[in-house]
């Protein structure tokens, strides 16, 4: 949850890299990005990192949690399994 909080922080420490990708990447970045209204394609590079990262982190570092949530929850539901869509649903709901 820290790890989520910092990154969420507007203000969270950030450092240069350098990457080097074909031109014509670059050419179908900055098109996209202009498509999508972004200021410019690095905007739209950090979204898709930002993307593909989250996706990751969720498989690979959160899942272990995930299963535990789900046998509580079901166990608490009365149900044999509950599916990480529901889990997901559960995550996005507003609390009251």
């Amino acid at each position: 949850m820290d790890m989520i909080k910092t990154r969420l922080n507007k203000n969270c420490p950030t450092t240069e890299v350098t990457l080097k990708l074909p031109v014509d990447v670059i050419d179908s970045l900055q098109q996209i990005a202009q498509h999508k209204k972004l200021m410019d394609y690095q905007a739209l590079l950090r979204s898709y990192i930002g993307e593909g990262l989250r996706q990751d982190e969720k498989k690979y570092l959160f899942n272990a949690d995930k299963s535990k949530s789900n046998t509580r929850l079901g166990r608490h539901f009365g149900m044999m399994t509950i599916s990480d869509d529901f889990t997901d649903e559960l995550a996005l709901m507003p609390v009251k």
